[in-house]
């Protein structure tokens, strides 16, 4: 597993309506890499979208937590 953590992107199971642009995440935001079928979590995601606009800093308290956990740890080594 790569620890850099700058290379994980915003991602979620769905993306706001067509009517906010750009679009946004719908519900909770997971830490995923381009390409990985799975977020930092550990859950299938290879359809999901990348939300290329935004940081996992900006989520704040709509991050997943397993995620948040995944990242720590990245920056901790």
């Amino acid at each position: 597993m790569t620890t850099a953590v700058s290379s994980w992107m915003v991602s979620a199971r769905h993306r706001s309506t067509a009517a906010v642009t750009p679009p946004e995440p719908f519900g909770e935001w997971h830490a995923k890499r381009p390409g990985d079928p799975f977020t930092a979590c550990g859950i299938p995601a290879a359809a999901w979208p990348i939300f290329w606009q935004l940081t996992l800093a900006q989520g704040r308290e709509r991050n997943c937590p397993d995620c948040q956990q995944v990242l720590y740890e990245a920056r901790s080594r």
